[in-house]
């Protein structure tokens, strides 16, 4: 259950434990002065497993107010050096959340107790993996770049694998944990890239998911395809496992979410029908575009990787030699339209010679945007020439290699067959 505040999303309340039978009252309480969050209360024969949540958000919460006992310097930093300082800070906020559980045993049931020392242990482990993706960033910026990822693959290998605290969560608390599948996904990025078991590439993540999580495949690969259509998670051949894996699913709420999946993103899927407004007030429909290839970039002001991405199109475009083949459309997630106008007049975002289309204020919530949940910024589509997609996350055109996968995807799409 969530429990979300109106116009103050960052103080919103996530993933609390329900059980059957469970009776509760939420009481809120207005702001004291000088508080930023709303107060809330429970009450109720149920409240154990709610007062133990918010007081572990609010310990999270502190915790992130005060920041780090140590300090991340990244520039000097090796993570295997590094690690050892976040380990220990790791260990002591696990052993500060487990007293909170500890706390109120005997009025949890023993799946539930289960469940919320799962939810601890995944939530923390994911903070670490997190932090080896912030090193990432920062080591391949120093001509050291390779000794540096080498430090991060070895942790990986030889320390968080051997997590004592993991060992502690039953399976059927990982099996009910929120954070399990969080958790599995990000370890699984890491394991593809340090231990050389192939690309981004969505068939090796079934194939370690089968190996790291068997009984868990089907939800592993749900939450892969949820990453990938809400988060923009860069995995190639995603719409193919979609279409392939939707006839390979036996529970019926993974079944279902794979094959609404498979017909928004899967390859050759149509693109959903859309009537936007372009920057002289005039009414552009995607279907007047029959025949030609259509880049669609979704940006919003403000989104610094949109800005890198319209430098990476830019050249494409620059590159491109059968231009009357292609169209370049870019559409705004921004509500305010003036934003939107000095947005795309700034060049940053798009250019001029674009397609610039506005969702009409609605941001977001416009259809097109909630039709395939690109919540995320940027995201990109590749249109064949019938109206069908080609790529629902084509890498983006950033760098040599990925410039030229791009390109190849573009080449694919105008060579298509027109069907009339």
């Amino acid at each position: 259950m969530d429990i979300k505040f109106a116009n103050n999303t960052f103080w919103s309340q996530y993933n609390y434990l329900v059980e059957p039978g469970d009776t509760i009252s939420i009481l809120f309480q207005p702001n004291e002065a000088g508080k930023k969050e709303p107060d809330i209360q429970f009450a109720g024969t149920s409240i154990a497993k709610y007062a133990i949540k918010k007081s572990l958000d609010s310990l999270t919460i502190a915790i992130a107010q005060k920041g780090a006992p140590y300090p991340a310097r990244w520039d000097t930093l090796y993570f295997d050096r590094f690690f050892p300082l976040a380990q220990q800070d790791n260990q002591n906020i696990l052993q500060q959340k487990e007293a909170i559980l500890e706390q109120w045993r005997l009025q949890l049931s023993k799946l539930a107790y289960d469940v919320l020392l799962a939810d601890i242990c995944y939530f923390q482990q994911n903070g670490l993996l997190a932090q080896m993706g912030f090193f990432e960033v920062y080591s391949n910026k120093y001509p050291d770049a390779a000794e540096r990822n080498k430090a991060i693959q070895l942790v990986f290998n030889q320390q968080m694998a051997a997590d004592p605290w993991l060992k502690k969560v039953s399976h059927s608390g990982r099996n009910h944990s929120m954070y399990y599948m969080h958790y599995l996904i990000r370890k699984s990025l890491r394991a593809i890239k340090y231990n050389d078991l192939g690309q981004r590439d969505a068939k090796n993540y079934w194939e370690w998911f089968e190996k790291e999580s068997p009984l868990q495949l089907e939800k592993a690969i749900a939450t892969l395809a949820a990453y990938y259509m809400n988060h923009g998670f860069q995995v190639t051949g995603m719409g193919t496992l979609l279409q392939e894996s939707s006839s390979r699913m036996t529970q019926p709420q993974y079944a279902k979410f794979i094959s609404d999946a498979a017909s928004k993103f899967g390859i050759g899927s149509p693109v959903f029908p859309f009537v936007l407004t372009d920057t002289k007030g005039k009414k552009v429909s995607i279907a007047s575009f029959k025949g030609k290839t259509v880049v669609i970039d979704f940006w919003d002001t403000g989104c610094l990787p949109c800005m890198q991405l319209a430098v990476g199109l830019k050249q494409v475009k620059k590159e491109w030699k059968e231009k009357d083949k292609i169209i370049f459309m870019s559409i705004s997630k921004d509500k305010n339209r003036d934003t939107w106008l000095t947005s795309v007049a700034s060049g940053k975002y798009t250019e001029p010679d674009n397609i610039n289309l506005y969702t009409e204020g609605k941001g977001t919530d416009h259809p097109l945007i909630l039709h395939y949940g690109f919540t995320a910024s940027p995201r990109m589509l590749i249109i064949d020439p019938n109206g069908k997609l080609i790529s629902t996350n084509p890498p983006r055109p950033l760098n040599p290699t990925d410039k030229k996968h791009f390109m190849q995807l573009l080449e694919q799409s105008t060579k298509s067959q027109i069907t009339l």
